[in-house]
């Protein structure tokens, strides 16, 4: 998430704060974790998150698994459980445009650039089109 570098232990102790919150999906605030794991361990993480007009998607890899596509594969699995769990919504992620390999998964995934944050992150969407849910 963000600009593709490792997290350090403060980043990840307030995203974990963040996650354990337990609001319900159509709360403003709510926030579901997703764990993928390698191995029976833990290898990296999708976040979900409401904001208005959209859900934003957040994915994490441990940097030892990095290059070996569980970024993509994470982020295919997430669009039907995020929509499962929060209903016919839009999908957002910011990504550091340098951050190339995200840029290629959001748009191999069908995610189209919607613009740039007021920080410099580009935005991408994801319109609720599936044919299973239209």
């Amino acid at each position: 998430m963000g600009d593709g570098r490792p997290w350090d232990s403060g980043v990840i102790a307030a995203r974990v704060d963040s996650a354990l919150g337990g609001f319900p999906p159509e709360h403003p605030e709510a926030r579901r974790w997703f764990i993928a794991s390698l191995g029976g361990e833990p290898a990296g993480l999708v976040v979900s998150s409401r904001h208005e007009g959209a859900v934003e998607i957040g994915y994490w890899v441990a940097p030892e698994h990095w290059g070996r596509g569980l970024a993509g594969r994470m982020v295919a699995m997430a669009i039907p459980v995020v929509w499962d769990a929060y209903g016919p919504v839009s999908l957002s992620a910011r990504v550091e445009p340098g951050n190339l390999a995200s840029v290629r998964i959001l748009a191999r995934h069908g995610f189209r650039a919607d613009g740039v944050t007021p920080e410099g992150l580009a935005v991408y969407r994801l319109d609720h089109h599936s044919p299973a849910r239209s």
